[in-house]
């Protein structure tokens, strides 16, 4: 459940909702930092109840103003190819935050639960070529029993199939924007079986590691 207002009647408020798998094809190259950022977007596209916002100070950049009132007008219009470039506008638009606002950025959160699962998540993310349960509850002082039913009723994921996601999606990133092989690929992103990998991929993404790389390369 969502809801937004306008604190004045002058203001005008645009609700943008993109699908996850759309936002995650889109927005793959800012997931793939190592960043608060990018950890934010994973949180957000994994845990449930998630309830935190990104505010960003941006009122006095007209450009940001073109582009949101450009992509409510396509958004009316809805002529041919007009999701193409509102998919266009969202890309833009964010970049132009990212660059211009991300300094002073401010992240408001709902619930009191939210800091522990950043935390959490951001371990994740930043070890999970190597990660496993015990390492994990250690280095947090908890117990693996704990920690994993924790996990799992904030992502709905367990931790394996949590660490597979982020994996594949990494491994998916460097086949398009690096020069690494398949192989070198599998053992950076923590997977020590091959055969295994491409199992997985396959699954995932209906097509096998080197078809991928050949249809966005």
């Amino acid at each position: 459940m969502q809801s937004f207002f306008a604190p004045h009647d002058e203001d005008l408020v645009l609700n943008i909702i993109m699908r996850t798998s759309s936002f995650e094809k889109m927005f793959l190259p800012l997931l793939m930092e190592s960043n608060e950022l990018s950890d934010y977007f994973w949180q957000m596209l994994y845990e449930k109840d998630f309830s935190s916002i990104l505010l960003f100070h941006c009122s006095d950049n007209r450009e940001i103003r073109h582009l949101v009132l450009q992509l409510y007008y396509e958004s009316q219009i809805n002529h041919y190819h007009s999701l193409l470039i509102i998919n266009s506008y969202v890309l833009l638009l964010f970049a132009q935050l990212i660059r211009n606002h991300i300094k002073d950025v401010q992240k408001i959160s709902g619930a009191d639960s939210t800091h522990n699962t950043a935390k959490i998540f951001q371990y994740i993310t930043a070890n999970k070529a190597t990660i496993t349960l015990g390492k994990a509850a250690e280095h947090f002082g908890l117990s693996q029993g704990y920690l994993s039913r924790y996990i799992k009723s904030r992502t709905g994921y367990t931790l394996s199939a949590l660490v597979q996601k982020l994996r594949l999606k990494e491994a998916a990133y460097l086949l398009i924007n690096s020069s690494l092989s398949v192989e070198e690929i599998v053992y950076q992103v923590g997977y020590t079986d091959v055969s295994n990998f491409y199992r997985v991929f396959k699954e995932s993404y209906q097509m096998t590691p080197g078809e991928f790389r050949s249809l966005y390369c």
